[in-house]
């Protein structure tokens, strides 16, 4: 009576196992197929975040997921590449822009240099105009000036002879009258020798003026150093006032040159000297003259603070100076080394073991030529 219950319940038992089984199936196959799907879910999110290092895991082919995932990987590889590239054309572009912007910067600095230059090239020429205008009306000064201090050069000695004679007569006398003349006529004595060495001063200084200015002439003429530096020194007594100078010049043979510019070099040389040496205790310039193996050789030194290191190889440089804005071009160096090498000499800054500053003007000996006037002479005269 049981029988007919029990198998309904075997046959419940079976269909509900069965009902699982197929199920479970189900699950596996529906995990199977969404596993792929959603590995590549991650990938695909990973990838837009911008991870484009991992490759996608393409699996099996043969289905819509693998060709799928095979699809994806080779857009993941492309991508890769064109931001590589589109990378590499950014560091590219950088590069150029930054030498572009570079180029532009130097090619600035060298037109405001250029600009600065022809500034000063041209405040240069508008000096150098003045300057020639300058040494044609001393030319013009010197030369009116030569007549009458000839004039009254001329007229003192017979006034001298006159006075001479005058006193001797008045010698004779005993009378008070006498000595009283002959005192009158010895004091205008002594200002006649006081108005002979002012008139032959100026006679020297007009003497100087007149070679320093000049410019026409032979250009490669004999050239007596010495005599040189003495007239340089007449010219520059003025800036010399406080300096106590020091010449050693020995006997030398004449060199080939223009004068006025071989004057140039030391007046520039001396002028420097005076300015380096201005409110230093003692004030020394220092000039020699020698023979050195076929070239002379012409030294002026002073007792200033001397070259810092870090400017001796720019003081020749074209427009560069120290001196404040408004005292100096910085080319008279630069002009006075052009000159020696004009010259077939050279113009260089020694090293000074005693302070101070030095510098030698170097010229060849003119062939087949005579010692001057100067022998050797050592002097100390202030200035």
């Amino acid at each position: 009576a049981n029988l007919p219950g029990s198998g309904v319940s075997v046959l419940a038992v079976f269909f509900l196992v069965l009902f699982l089984l197929c199920a479970g199936i189900v699950v596996l196959i529906a995990a199977d197929l969404s596993a792929p799907l959603r590995d590549l879910e991650r990938r695909a999110g990973e990838m837009a975040r911008g991870d484009l290092q991992r490759p996608v895991v393409t699996g099996a082919e043969a289905d819509e997921v693998g060709r799928l995932a095979f699809a994806m990987d080779a857009m993941r590889r492309s991508l890769k590449e064109q931001i590589s590239t589109v990378e590499e054309l950014n560091v590219s572009l950088e590069e150029k822009v930054s030498e572009r912007t570079s180029a532009l910067a130097l090619a600035n600095a060298d037109l405001r240099e250029a600009l600065g230059s022809l500034t000063r090239a041209q405040d240069q020429l508008v000096r150098s105009e003045k300057l020639a205008s300058m040494g044609q009306l001393v030319a013009g000064v010197a030369h009116e000036l030569n007549n009458p201090i000839n004039a009254v050069g001329n007229t003192l000695e017979p006034l001298e002879r006159i006075l001479d004679s005058l006193v001797r007569q008045c010698a004779t006398r005993s009378s008070a009258d006498g000595e009283a003349a002959t005192a009158i006529l010895e004091d205008v004595q002594a200002m006649l020798r006081v108005i002979r060495n002012g008139t032959s001063r100026i006679q020297r200084i007009v003497t100087s003026l007149s070679s320093y200015v000049r410019t026409d002439g032979e250009p490669t003429e004999n050239v007596d150093l010495n005599r040189l530096v003495d007239e340089t020194l007449e010219i520059a007594g003025h800036m010399l006032a406080d300096v106590l100078v020091k010449k050693d010049l020995s006997r030398l043979p004449p060199v080939k040159g223009d004068p006025s510019q071989l004057g140039q070099i030391l007046m520039n040389l001396m002028a420097n000297a005076a300015q380096a040496m201005a409110g230093a205790p003692e004030r020394l310039l220092r000039v020699v003259s020698r023979v050195e193996e076929g070239w002379i050789d012409l030294i002026v030194s002073d007792s200033g603070p001397g070259v810092p290191e870090g400017q001796r190889s720019r003081i020749f440089d074209p427009f560069y100076t120290t001196k404040p804005v408004g005292q100096g071009t910085g080319l008279g160096l630069s002009i006075s080394q052009e000159i020696a090498a004009r010259h077939g000499g050279s113009l260089e800054l020694l090293d000074s073991p005693e302070g101070g500053a030095s510098f030698r003007l170097r010229l060849p000996r003119a062939e087949a030529a005579r010692p001057n006037s100067h022998g050797p002479a050592v002097t100390d005269a202030p200035r």
